[in-house]
């Protein structure tokens, strides 16, 4: 009797064993499966996705040289172009003037010193520190800041939205740039700035209203 009840007991564990054991085939296929089926899905995605990616990518280029080569022929575009540069050029030489200025203005209070040669050392020092202080600082200042604008915009804006906005101002200011400048007296390349800036306002104002009320 007793070996009857371990001879059950003993096919009763082969068995559940066997058992386990061909549960663990069918999750080991399927698992396989899965991750076969898995790898076709992303392979079709990333296929999709880079078909997608290259019409768009071919259509913002037809539309950037068609934009580029339609402004040589926007008589107001070229002209606003040009005063826009002009005037920025005409803003560099007034603040150089203006530094100069004030250097020499500086220098001369090494002037007041009645030993020849410490009033021509004091002179020209100060005129040294002048441009360095104001000038050279200055500079480094606006180049920070523009590095680290220009990075925080590649990091948060930089993608095609913000691509197609440009490419989407810049046609209609070379296309309508007679007509707008009849109803809005202002320099079409600010106006592109300012258009982009107002897009920018926008975007951040959604992004921190959408994680507000998310």
């Amino acid at each position: 009797m007793q070996t009857a009840q371990e001879k059950a007991e003993q096919e009763r564990k082969e068995t559940e064993a066997y058992r386990r054991s061909l549960n663990e085939q069918v999750y080991e296929q399927a698992r396989l499966r899965s991750e076969i089926l898995e790898k076709q899905l992303k392979q079709e995605y990333q296929a999709r996705t880079l078909s997608h990616q290259t019409f768009f990518v071919v259509s913002l280029l037809y539309g950037i040289i068609v934009t580029l080569f339609t402004a040589f022929y926007s008589g107001a575009f070229i002209r606003d172009f040009k005063a826009f540069f002009d005037s920025a050029w005409a803003f560099i030489y007034l603040c150089s003037e203006n530094l100069f200025k004030v250097a020499n203005w500086a220098s001369q209070l090494g002037d007041r010193i009645p030993h020849p040669v410490a009033s021509m050392v004091i002179h020209w020092l100060l005129w040294i520190l002048v441009i360095l202080l104001l000038g050279v600082g200055s500079i480094s200042l606006l180049a920070i800041c523009a590095i680290k604008g220009c990075k925080h915009y590649a990091n948060q804006y930089a993608d095609t939205i913000s691509l197609s906005v440009w490419l989407l101002s810049l046609a209609c200011l070379i296309w309508f740039g007679d007509f707008i400048r009849d109803f809005i007296p202002i320099n079409l390349i600010v106006l592109l700035f300012l258009i982009h800036i107002l897009y920018l306002w926008i975007r951040v104002y959604l992004k921190r209203n959408w994680y507000r009320f998310r």
